[in-house]
């Protein structure tokens, strides 16, 4: 069972918006570099603006990393996670999963960590 709580952090980087095509759904975009070290940087799309909220899993469904909470305009955006948890220590080599939520809607990816 995979417990979903909110919580509140500070955020790793800046979001910033790409491009000025507004996309039909809320997608996500994949992450390059993948696998990666010391940083990635995860694409995705909001169809509306709206709040969103972009957070990284452990493989136990542990929450790692909140990257996003915030209202967004409508478009594609980026944001780049430095392989930190929320208080700000390096994680482990290995899987983690990104989960993007607006709108009711629930998108998820996998990215690999290797150090």
């Amino acid at each position: 069972m995979v417990n979903w709580c909110l919580a509140l952090s500070y955020a790793e980087s800046h979001t910033s918006a790409v491009g000025d095509q507004t996309p039909a759904v809320l997608a996500l975009e994949g992450n390059y570099p993948n696998p990666f070290n010391p940083m990635t940087v995860i694409k995705f799309a909001v169809p509306v603006t709206g709040n969103v909220q972009l957070d990284v899993y452990d493989v136990r469904g542990v929450k790692i990393r909140t990257l996003v909470r915030e209202t967004m305009d409508a478009g594609r955006h980026e944001v780049t996670w430095m392989g930190r948890d929320d208080n700000g220590h390096s994680v482990a080599s290995g899987a983690y999963f990104y989960r993007l939520s607006s709108g009711g809607q629930d998108v998820v990816g996998k990215m690999l960590l290797m150090k």
